[in-house]
Protein backbone atom coordinates (compact mmCIF):
# COMPACT_ATOMS: atom_id res chain seq x y z
CA UNK A 1 0.00 0.00 0.00
CA UNK A 2 2.75 2.09 0.91
CA UNK A 3 4.88 1.31 -2.35
CA UNK A 4 1.60 2.30 -4.19
CA UNK A 5 1.29 5.47 -2.65
CA UNK A 6 5.05 6.83 -3.46
CA UNK A 7 4.40 5.50 -6.93
CA UNK A 8 1.27 7.56 -7.44
CA UNK A 9 3.51 10.59 -6.01
CA UNK A 10 5.52 10.51 -8.36
CA UNK A 11 3.32 9.90 -11.43
CA UNK A 12 1.89 13.35 -10.07
CA UNK A 13 5.03 15.05 -10.09
CA UNK A 14 6.35 13.95 -13.43
CA UNK A 15 2.97 15.58 -15.25
CA UNK A 16 3.37 18.91 -13.32
CA UNK A 17 6.64 18.97 -14.43
CA UNK A 18 5.65 18.28 -18.24
CA UNK A 19 2.46 20.75 -17.85
CA UNK A 20 4.68 23.43 -16.48
CA UNK A 21 7.10 23.29 -19.34
CA UNK A 22 10.60 21.82 -18.47
CA UNK A 23 9.67 18.50 -20.25
CA UNK A 24 7.76 21.00 -23.55
CA UNK A 25 10.70 22.92 -24.79
CA UNK A 26 10.69 25.26 -27.47
CA UNK A 27 14.51 25.00 -29.81
CA UNK A 28 16.01 27.66 -31.90
CA UNK A 29 16.85 27.26 -35.63
CA UNK A 30 18.39 23.76 -36.73
CA UNK A 31 18.37 23.33 -33.30
CA UNK A 32 17.68 19.52 -31.37
CA UNK A 33 16.53 16.80 -34.35
CA UNK A 34 15.91 19.91 -36.93
CA UNK A 35 12.70 21.14 -34.93
CA UNK A 36 11.28 24.69 -35.72
CA UNK A 37 10.80 27.18 -33.52
CA UNK A 38 8.09 26.92 -31.29
CA UNK A 39 7.77 23.42 -31.67
CA UNK A 40 7.10 21.42 -28.35
CA UNK A 41 8.71 17.85 -28.56
CA UNK A 42 6.26 15.15 -27.02
CA UNK A 43 7.93 12.54 -28.66
CA UNK A 44 10.88 12.95 -25.69
CA UNK A 45 11.02 10.11 -23.23
CA UNK A 46 8.72 11.11 -20.14
CA UNK A 47 6.75 13.59 -22.27
CA UNK A 48 3.16 13.68 -20.94
CA UNK A 49 0.50 13.08 -23.64
CA UNK A 50 -0.81 16.27 -23.47
CA UNK A 51 2.35 18.25 -24.68
CA UNK A 52 1.12 18.81 -28.33
CA UNK A 53 2.54 21.39 -31.10
CA UNK A 54 2.75 25.29 -30.26
CA UNK A 55 0.53 26.49 -33.52
CA UNK A 56 1.34 30.81 -33.47
CA UNK A 57 -1.39 32.48 -35.33
CA UNK A 58 -1.09 32.64 -39.31
CA UNK A 59 -3.30 34.30 -41.95
CA UNK A 60 -5.89 36.85 -41.07
CA UNK A 61 -5.21 35.76 -37.24
CA UNK A 62 -2.25 37.42 -37.18
CA UNK A 63 -2.68 40.72 -38.93
CA UNK A 64 -6.09 41.17 -36.82
CA UNK A 65 -3.42 40.59 -33.81
CA UNK A 66 -0.84 43.36 -35.12
CA UNK A 67 -3.79 45.77 -35.98
CA UNK A 68 -5.26 45.50 -32.55
CA UNK A 69 -1.66 45.96 -30.72
CA UNK A 70 -1.24 48.72 -33.31
CA UNK A 71 -4.68 50.67 -31.99
CA UNK A 72 -3.88 50.00 -28.66
CA UNK A 73 -0.13 51.75 -29.00
CA UNK A 74 -1.57 54.42 -30.86
CA UNK A 75 -4.42 54.88 -28.25
CA UNK A 76 -1.73 55.06 -25.38
CA UNK A 77 0.48 57.73 -27.59
CA UNK A 78 -2.35 59.90 -28.02
CA UNK A 79 -3.39 59.83 -24.01
CA UNK A 80 0.07 60.50 -23.17
CA UNK A 81 1.50 63.81 -24.29
CA UNK A 82 4.38 65.69 -23.13
CA UNK A 83 5.99 69.33 -24.10
CA UNK A 84 9.23 68.59 -24.44
CA UNK A 85 11.44 72.39 -24.31
CA UNK A 86 14.11 72.51 -26.50
CA UNK A 87 16.80 74.84 -25.47
CA UNK A 88 18.60 76.63 -28.59
CA UNK A 89 22.17 78.35 -28.34
CA UNK A 90 21.99 82.11 -28.30
CA UNK A 91 22.72 83.28 -31.31
CA UNK A 92 25.11 86.92 -31.14
CA UNK A 93 24.09 88.73 -34.35
CA UNK A 94 27.01 90.18 -36.86
CA UNK A 95 27.46 92.05 -39.53
CA UNK A 96 27.31 90.71 -42.50
CA UNK A 97 29.25 92.06 -45.92
CA UNK A 98 28.60 90.78 -49.41
CA UNK A 99 31.02 92.62 -52.30
CA UNK A 100 31.69 91.77 -55.88
CA UNK A 101 34.34 94.31 -57.64
CA UNK A 102 35.26 94.18 -60.77
CA UNK A 103 37.78 96.35 -62.74
CA UNK A 104 36.74 99.81 -63.91
CA UNK A 105 33.62 99.78 -62.17
CA UNK A 106 32.33 101.79 -59.03
CA UNK A 107 32.78 100.04 -55.90
CA UNK A 108 29.50 99.21 -53.83
CA UNK A 109 29.64 97.19 -50.32
CA UNK A 110 25.99 95.76 -48.98
CA UNK A 111 25.71 95.45 -45.41
CA UNK A 112 23.38 93.46 -42.90
CA UNK A 113 23.16 91.73 -39.95
CA UNK A 114 22.87 87.98 -39.44
CA UNK A 115 19.91 86.13 -38.25
CA UNK A 116 19.56 83.26 -34.84
CA UNK A 117 17.29 80.34 -35.49
CA UNK A 118 14.00 81.79 -33.82
CA UNK A 119 14.65 85.65 -35.31
CA UNK A 120 11.86 86.35 -37.85
CA UNK A 121 12.88 90.23 -38.60
CA UNK A 122 11.90 90.89 -41.80
CA UNK A 123 14.24 94.07 -42.18
CA UNK A 124 17.98 93.44 -41.85
CA UNK A 125 18.83 97.13 -43.17
CA UNK A 126 21.72 98.95 -41.06
CA UNK A 127 22.00 102.24 -41.54
CA UNK A 128 24.85 103.87 -40.12
CA UNK A 129 27.28 101.78 -40.40
CA UNK A 130 31.44 103.43 -40.86
CA UNK A 131 32.56 101.43 -44.26
CA UNK A 132 36.21 102.33 -44.81
CA UNK A 133 37.92 101.28 -48.21
CA UNK A 134 41.37 100.45 -48.49
CA UNK A 135 43.51 100.13 -51.74
CA UNK A 136 46.87 98.42 -51.28
CA UNK A 137 46.52 98.93 -47.75
CA UNK A 138 46.12 102.67 -47.81
CA UNK A 139 42.57 104.54 -46.70
CA UNK A 140 40.95 105.85 -50.07
CA UNK A 141 37.62 106.78 -49.02
CA UNK A 142 34.61 106.60 -46.36
CA UNK A 143 31.56 104.80 -48.09
CA UNK A 144 27.67 106.50 -47.87
CA UNK A 145 24.79 104.62 -47.71
CA UNK A 146 22.39 104.38 -50.15
CA UNK A 147 18.75 102.76 -49.06
CA UNK A 148 17.85 100.61 -52.39
CA UNK A 149 14.19 99.20 -53.62
CA UNK A 150 13.69 95.40 -52.57
CA UNK A 151 15.09 92.80 -54.45
CA UNK A 152 16.91 89.64 -54.69
CA UNK A 153 19.22 89.82 -51.72
CA UNK A 154 21.69 86.82 -50.27
CA UNK A 155 20.91 86.64 -46.58
CA UNK A 156 22.84 84.91 -43.60
CA UNK A 157 20.95 82.41 -40.97
CA UNK A 158 22.88 80.60 -37.66
CA UNK A 159 21.81 77.58 -36.85
CA UNK A 160 23.62 75.51 -34.63
CA UNK A 161 26.51 74.11 -36.07
CA UNK A 162 25.62 75.61 -39.33
CA UNK A 163 25.88 78.79 -41.37
CA UNK A 164 23.02 79.02 -44.06
CA UNK A 165 23.13 82.04 -46.92
CA UNK A 166 20.47 82.01 -48.50
CA UNK A 167 18.58 84.10 -51.39
CA UNK A 168 15.85 85.89 -50.27
CA UNK A 169 14.01 89.13 -50.91
CA UNK A 170 15.04 92.14 -48.71
CA UNK A 171 15.73 95.97 -48.70
CA UNK A 172 19.03 96.67 -49.47
CA UNK A 173 21.56 98.40 -47.45
CA UNK A 174 24.01 99.72 -50.30
CA UNK A 175 27.31 102.02 -49.40
CA UNK A 176 29.00 103.52 -52.09
CA UNK A 177 32.38 105.06 -53.00
CA UNK A 178 32.66 108.29 -53.62
CA UNK A 179 32.17 110.62 -56.66
CA UNK A 180 35.52 110.61 -58.50
CA UNK A 181 36.94 108.53 -56.59
CA UNK A 182 39.77 106.76 -59.26
CA UNK A 183 37.81 102.99 -60.36
CA UNK A 184 39.60 99.92 -59.27
CA UNK A 185 42.36 98.27 -61.84
CA UNK A 186 42.86 94.55 -62.25
CA UNK A 187 45.81 93.33 -60.31
CA UNK A 188 44.90 95.68 -57.30
CA UNK A 189 44.30 94.65 -53.87
CA UNK A 190 41.20 96.59 -51.65
CA UNK A 191 40.03 96.05 -48.35
CA UNK A 192 37.49 97.16 -46.27
CA UNK A 193 36.56 97.68 -42.44
CA UNK A 194 33.35 97.84 -41.10
CA UNK A 195 32.12 99.18 -37.66
CA UNK A 196 28.15 99.70 -36.33
CA UNK A 197 27.16 100.29 -32.63
CA UNK A 198 26.08 97.26 -30.95
CA UNK A 199 27.89 95.00 -33.56
CA UNK A 200 31.71 93.67 -33.43
CA UNK A 201 33.98 95.22 -36.01
CA UNK A 202 34.50 92.95 -39.58
CA UNK A 203 37.23 93.37 -41.87
CA UNK A 204 37.60 91.45 -45.64
CA UNK A 205 39.63 91.74 -48.41
CA UNK A 206 39.86 90.63 -51.78
CA UNK A 207 42.29 91.22 -55.00
CA UNK A 208 40.72 92.04 -58.49
CA UNK A 209 41.32 89.36 -61.35
CA UNK A 210 43.20 90.35 -64.52
CA UNK A 211 41.06 89.71 -67.49
CA UNK A 212 40.93 85.96 -68.84
CA UNK A 213 42.88 85.90 -72.06
CA UNK A 214 40.48 83.70 -74.81
CA UNK A 215 41.26 82.98 -78.63
CA UNK A 216 38.17 82.96 -80.59
CA UNK A 217 39.63 81.37 -83.10
CA UNK A 218 40.47 77.75 -81.02
CA UNK A 219 36.87 77.33 -79.80
CA UNK A 220 36.51 73.80 -81.03
CA UNK A 221 32.76 72.60 -81.56
CA UNK A 222 31.15 68.90 -80.36
CA UNK A 223 27.41 67.93 -79.62
CA UNK A 224 25.94 65.65 -77.40
CA UNK A 225 22.60 64.21 -77.43
CA UNK A 226 20.96 63.98 -74.28
CA UNK A 227 18.04 63.15 -72.22
CA UNK A 228 17.21 65.90 -69.94
CA UNK A 229 15.23 65.54 -66.78
CA UNK A 230 12.19 67.46 -67.91
CA UNK A 231 9.95 64.71 -68.79
CA UNK A 232 13.05 62.92 -70.15
CA UNK A 233 12.94 64.87 -74.17
CA UNK A 234 15.71 64.19 -76.02
CA UNK A 235 17.65 67.46 -76.46
CA UNK A 236 21.15 68.43 -78.18
CA UNK A 237 23.68 70.01 -76.35
CA UNK A 238 26.45 71.67 -77.67
CA UNK A 239 29.98 71.29 -76.20
CA UNK A 240 32.40 74.28 -76.47
CA UNK A 241 35.96 73.83 -75.96
CA UNK A 242 37.20 77.52 -75.50
CA UNK A 243 41.03 77.97 -75.04
CA UNK A 244 41.31 80.32 -72.17
CA UNK A 245 44.98 81.33 -71.34
CA UNK A 246 45.25 81.85 -67.19
CA UNK A 247 47.01 84.94 -66.05
CA UNK A 248 46.34 84.97 -62.68
CA UNK A 249 48.75 84.09 -60.00
CA UNK A 250 46.18 83.00 -57.29
CA UNK A 251 43.74 80.38 -57.32
CA UNK A 252 40.55 81.01 -59.12
CA UNK A 253 37.85 79.69 -60.86
CA UNK A 254 36.17 80.16 -64.34
CA UNK A 255 32.62 80.31 -65.33
CA UNK A 256 31.19 80.65 -68.91
CA UNK A 257 27.92 82.79 -70.45
CA UNK A 258 26.93 82.29 -73.67
CA UNK A 259 24.64 84.97 -75.44
CA UNK A 260 22.59 83.53 -78.84
CA UNK A 261 20.91 86.08 -81.20
CA UNK A 262 18.58 83.70 -84.01
CA UNK A 263 16.97 84.57 -86.77
CA UNK A 264 13.49 82.85 -86.99
CA UNK A 265 11.98 82.01 -90.74
CA UNK A 266 8.39 80.99 -90.93
CA UNK A 267 7.23 80.68 -94.10
CA UNK A 268 8.16 81.18 -97.54
CA UNK A 269 8.41 83.24 -100.89
CA UNK A 270 5.84 86.59 -99.92
CA UNK A 271 5.00 84.97 -97.08
CA UNK A 272 8.06 84.53 -95.11
CA UNK A 273 8.57 85.86 -92.05
CA UNK A 274 11.58 86.56 -89.84
CA UNK A 275 11.73 86.90 -86.19
CA UNK A 276 15.00 87.48 -83.89
CA UNK A 277 15.20 85.38 -80.92
CA UNK A 278 17.84 86.23 -78.03
CA UNK A 279 18.64 83.17 -75.77
CA UNK A 280 20.68 83.79 -72.67
CA UNK A 281 22.12 81.28 -70.38
CA UNK A 282 24.84 80.05 -68.15
CA UNK A 283 26.80 77.73 -69.90
CA UNK A 284 26.57 74.03 -67.89
CA UNK A 285 30.58 73.00 -67.28
CA UNK A 286 29.30 69.87 -65.89
CA UNK A 287 27.15 66.85 -67.43
CA UNK A 288 25.88 64.12 -64.53
CA UNK A 289 24.12 60.97 -65.22
CA UNK A 290 20.93 60.63 -63.32
CA UNK A 291 19.65 56.95 -61.52
CA UNK A 292 16.92 56.96 -64.30
CA UNK A 293 19.29 57.06 -66.92
CA UNK A 294 18.76 61.09 -67.70
CA UNK A 295 21.38 64.07 -67.88
CA UNK A 296 21.41 67.41 -66.31
CA UNK A 297 24.28 69.86 -66.05
CA UNK A 298 24.98 72.10 -63.72
CA UNK A 299 26.38 75.23 -63.60
CA UNK A 300 29.15 75.23 -61.39
CA UNK A 301 32.38 77.82 -61.71
CA UNK A 302 35.43 75.44 -62.80
CA UNK A 303 38.79 75.77 -60.65
CA UNK A 304 41.51 76.95 -62.26
CA UNK A 305 43.83 73.65 -61.34
CA UNK A 306 41.35 72.03 -64.36
CA UNK A 307 43.14 74.62 -66.77
CA UNK A 308 47.41 74.83 -67.54
CA UNK A 309 46.94 77.22 -70.96
CA UNK A 310 44.47 74.88 -72.24
CA UNK A 311 40.74 74.29 -73.44
CA UNK A 312 37.89 74.31 -71.18
CA UNK A 313 34.76 72.24 -71.56
CA UNK A 314 31.19 74.60 -71.39
CA UNK A 315 27.81 72.54 -72.57
CA UNK A 316 25.43 75.30 -74.31
CA UNK A 317 21.72 73.72 -74.43
CA UNK A 318 20.70 74.82 -78.39
CA UNK A 319 16.94 75.02 -79.15
CA UNK A 320 16.80 73.05 -81.69
CA UNK A 321 15.84 73.80 -85.60
CA UNK A 322 12.10 74.61 -84.52
CA UNK A 323 11.01 78.03 -83.24
CA UNK A 324 8.95 77.39 -80.32
CA UNK A 325 10.95 79.37 -78.07
CA UNK A 326 9.33 82.97 -76.56
CA UNK A 327 9.43 85.60 -78.72
CA UNK A 328 7.31 83.96 -82.01
CA UNK A 329 3.68 84.11 -81.77
CA UNK A 330 0.93 81.25 -80.82
CA UNK A 331 -0.57 81.48 -83.86
CA UNK A 332 2.43 80.80 -86.25
CA UNK A 333 3.74 77.66 -86.82
CA UNK A 334 7.06 76.42 -86.25
CA UNK A 335 10.25 77.81 -87.78
CA UNK A 336 13.54 77.38 -88.79
CA UNK A 337 16.57 78.77 -86.57
CA UNK A 338 19.31 80.49 -88.25
CA UNK A 339 22.11 81.76 -86.08
CA UNK A 340 22.66 85.33 -86.03
CA UNK A 341 25.39 86.49 -83.67
CA UNK A 342 27.08 84.22 -80.45
CA UNK A 343 28.89 85.90 -77.53
CA UNK A 344 30.63 83.79 -75.02
CA UNK A 345 31.68 85.61 -72.08
CA UNK A 346 34.22 84.05 -69.57
CA UNK A 347 34.02 85.29 -66.15
CA UNK A 348 37.35 84.62 -63.80
CA UNK A 349 36.15 84.57 -59.84
CA UNK A 350 38.58 85.14 -56.92
CA UNK A 351 39.04 81.86 -55.01
CA UNK A 352 36.32 82.66 -52.23
CA UNK A 353 33.94 84.27 -55.11
CA UNK A 354 34.02 80.80 -56.87
CA UNK A 355 33.53 78.78 -53.85
CA UNK A 356 31.24 80.72 -52.60
CA UNK A 357 29.03 80.41 -56.24
CA UNK A 358 29.48 76.89 -56.40
CA UNK A 359 27.73 76.73 -52.46
CA UNK A 360 24.72 78.68 -53.82
CA UNK A 361 24.03 75.99 -56.80
CA UNK A 362 23.97 73.32 -54.60
CA UNK A 363 21.55 75.44 -51.91
CA UNK A 364 19.32 75.97 -54.75
CA UNK A 365 19.29 72.74 -56.33
CA UNK A 366 18.42 71.69 -52.82
CA UNK A 367 15.46 73.66 -52.61
CA UNK A 368 14.27 73.25 -56.35
CA UNK A 369 13.16 69.40 -56.00
CA UNK A 370 9.74 69.64 -57.74
CA UNK A 371 7.82 67.79 -55.53
CA UNK A 372 9.87 66.15 -53.14
CA UNK A 373 10.67 70.21 -51.81
CA UNK A 374 7.45 70.31 -50.74
CA UNK A 375 7.23 67.30 -48.14
CA UNK A 376 10.89 67.38 -47.40
CA UNK A 377 12.70 70.29 -46.08
CA UNK A 378 16.27 70.38 -48.61
CA UNK A 379 19.04 69.85 -46.88
CA UNK A 380 21.24 73.62 -46.22
CA UNK A 381 24.61 74.01 -47.38
CA UNK A 382 27.53 76.14 -45.79
CA UNK A 383 28.97 78.94 -48.25
CA UNK A 384 32.80 79.87 -46.24
CA UNK A 385 32.68 82.93 -45.97
CA UNK A 386 35.90 85.25 -45.72
CA UNK A 387 34.99 88.15 -44.07
CA UNK A 388 36.64 88.37 -40.75
CA UNK A 389 34.74 88.88 -37.46
CA UNK A 390 31.15 88.55 -39.48
CA UNK A 391 29.76 86.82 -42.29
CA UNK A 392 29.47 87.28 -45.77
CA UNK A 393 32.27 87.74 -48.81
CA UNK A 394 34.06 90.20 -50.84
CA UNK A 395 35.23 88.65 -54.00
CA UNK A 396 36.39 90.30 -57.29
CA UNK A 397 35.96 88.89 -60.55
CA UNK A 398 36.27 90.25 -64.46
CA UNK A 399 35.50 88.72 -67.50
CA UNK A 400 35.97 88.90 -71.66
CA UNK A 401 33.49 88.51 -74.10
CA UNK A 402 34.68 86.57 -77.38
CA UNK A 403 32.67 86.61 -80.37
CA UNK A 404 31.61 83.20 -82.33
CA UNK A 405 31.52 81.96 -85.60
CA UNK A 406 27.89 81.17 -86.31
CA UNK A 407 29.26 79.36 -88.73
CA UNK A 408 29.83 76.51 -86.33
CA UNK A 409 26.48 75.97 -85.48
CA UNK A 410 24.57 75.97 -88.94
Amino acid sequence: MKEAWRNSMANEKRSRLVTTGRVGESYPAHGREGMPPGYRDSTRRGAHPSAVPLHLPTGIGIHLLIGLILIALAWLVSACQMEVDVPLPDHESRLVVFGYLRAGEPIDIYVYRSQGTTDIAPDQVLEGATVVLFREGELVDTLHFTDTPIADTVAVRVVPGDTVYEVRTYRGAKYTTSPGLALPLAGESYSVRITHPGYPPVSAETRIQAEPVVSAERVALDSLSLRDLQGGNPRVWTALFPWVEDPQPDRHYYAFFLEVMYACETGSGASLTVDTLVDRRWSHTQIYRALEGHYYGETYPLPDSLLADGPFLCWLYVPGSACTAGGVPANRPPGRLRPLRMRMYTFVLSEAYGLYNQKLVVQANNRLEGLRGIFFRPEPVSAQGNVTGGYGMLGSYNLTVTELDTSLFR
